[in-house]
This record gives structure tokens, C-alpha cells and sequence, in this order.
């Protein structure tokens, strides 16, 4: 028969459970696809001003909000914008660049392309639920992920097919798509 002394913290950890569960009945049990919202009071938008949907809970101005709750530096979002922009900048050198093999043409080229790879994997993380097919040629967000991803396939084509074989084409009509695509959400 085991001592009592080894009984001990067994019994001390049922009493816990059960003084702790006593009085709570009242209290909705978590759902667990939604268990990060238990017991959360949700925040309604209402134009400029948010309100807590709690009782007697005086709205708060945006501006305080982000005052108190800053936006962080780097964001999956922002490292989205900002690998855009500077893909269309090396697009820009690339076209400016002369047109020497080995030389800055190419190398811009190549950076272009690579900066556009992450450009677009880093939207399509970013920003997957916000393309669908209920409106696939009128919504901007379709058509920013449309041209900006056809873009880097023709900048792709054009970096691999030089300079054997003229790829101003593919170049200049995957930089105009990219171009585009980055502009229709600016």
C-alpha cells in the first residue's frame, strides 16, 4: 500500500482542480478553433474613432491607438512594398546601364529578377487572401498580383535568353507589367 506522504501532491492537485472549477459553471466553455478570442472583447470600427463593445466604454481616437500601440518597423507588408520599389529601381539601372556583357547591364538584370522573386513571394504571403476569382480582372489586388507576377516572368525570360538571342522584348514588356503592377496599388 503506498505511504500517504506520496499521496500528497496528487490530492493537492485534485483539490485545485476542483476549487478552482467551482463557481465558473456560469462561463462559457472556449471553443477551441477560436481559442484566441475567449474571453476578448472584440473592437468594432466606427469611421474614426474606435469603441470598445464592452460597457460604458468612451471611444478612443485612432491616433491614440497608434500612439499606444505603434506599428512595427519591419512588417511582412512593408518588406513587401520596399523589395517592390527597389525591384523597380534595378529595373531602372538596367535599363540605363550600358550594354556590356559582364558588366552592370547584366548585373542589374539578374538583381532586378532576383529582387522581383522575393518581391512576389513575399506578396503572395503577404497578401493571399486578398486575391480571389470572385472578381478576377476588375478588383486592383488581382490585377497587381496578375501583371506584377507576369512581369517578373518576362524579366525571367529575358535574363535567361541573353545576350545569345534578342530578349529586349521580354525585358521591356515584363518591366512595363511590373511597372504597372506596382502603380495600380501605390
Amino acid at each position: 500500500m503506498p505511504h500517504p506522504e506520496h499521496l500528497r501532491p496528487a490530492l493537492c492537485a485534485a483539490a485545485l482542480v476542483l476549487v478552482s472549477s467551482a463557481g465558473h459553471a456560469e462561463e462559457p466553455a472556449p471553443v477551441p478553433a477560436n481559442w484566441w478570442s475567449y474571453q476578448q472583447t472584440p473592437i468594432l470600427y466606427t469611421g474614426d474613432l474606435y469603441a470598445s463593445a464592452g460597457q460604458n466604454a468612451a471611444p478612443v481616437q485612432a491616433s491614440t491607438l497608434k500612439e499606444q500601440y505603434p506599428e512595427p518597423l519591419i512588417t511582412l507588408n512593408s518588406t513587401h512594398k520596399y523589395l517592390g520599389l527597389a525591384t523597380l529601381a534595378a529595373l531602372a539601372g538596367t535599363i540605363l546601364a550600358p550594354k556590356a556583357e559582364n558588366g552592370a547591364h547584366e548585373a542589374l538584370a539578374k538583381t532586378s529578377v532576383a529582387l522581383g522573386t522575393a518581391t512576389v513571394a513575399t506578396g503572395l504571403i503577404a497578401h493571399w487572401d486578398d486575391i480571389g476569382l470572385d472578381q478576377p480582372l476588375t478588383d486592383p489586388d488581382n490585377l497587381h498580383a496578375l501583371l506584377t507576377g507576369a512581369g517578373l516572368m518576362g524579366m525571367a525570360i529575358a535574363v535567361s535568353e541573353a545576350p545569345d538571342s534578342g530578349h529586349a522584348g521580354f525585358g521591356a514588356i515584363g518591366g512595363a507589367a511590373m511597372a504597372i503592377g506596382v502603380k495600380l496599388t501605390w
